[in-house]
């Protein structure tokens, strides 16, 4: 039983020291953070930057003016560029296809008139034909 109380006991002590800790880290950290801030203040004051005390409708105005409206201009302007960039890669795609089938379509009539000859030649050549094209697929 001493010893479960001994246990809360330091559980309690180490919950207390703990929240301290923090409390004073808390703290030390503010303090600094304020005197790093004055520290910040004074050099812009020394090199003669102008007060921090501009109103919040001219740090707006400033934000838009030097970002925003440059900011939407870019990305007006890029996608422009990438409206005209499809267009011309649509025309060469129809370009290119256009070619392609035009290739297949000529092959493939090839094919055909190919097959319509092949009708026209004798039983005879048919059968040297054939053999020939048997011996250059098994020479490749």
């Amino acid at each position: 039983m001493v010893k479960v109380h001994q246990e809360t006991v330091d559980t309690y002590l180490a919950n207390v020291s703990g929240l301290a800790i923090e409390l004073t880290a808390d703290k030390f950290a503010r303090l600094s953070m304020d005197e790093l801030a004055k520290q910040v203040d004074e050099a812009a004051i020394a090199a003669g930057l102008p007060d921090s005390s501009t109103s919040p409708e001219e740090i707006c105005a400033g934000l838009v003016h030097n970002w925003l409206i440059p900011y939407v201009n870019a990305e007006h302007n890029k996608a422009e560029d990438q409206k005209r960039k499809r267009k011309l890669l649509f025309a060469v795609h129809q370009e290119i296809w256009a070619s392609a089938n035009q290739v297949v379509s000529e092959v493939s009539s090839g094919q055909n008139q190919q097959n319509s000859t092949e009708d026209s030649i004798p039983e005879n050549e048919k059968d040297s034909r054939t053999n020939v094209e048997t011996m250059t697929q098994k020479s490749d």
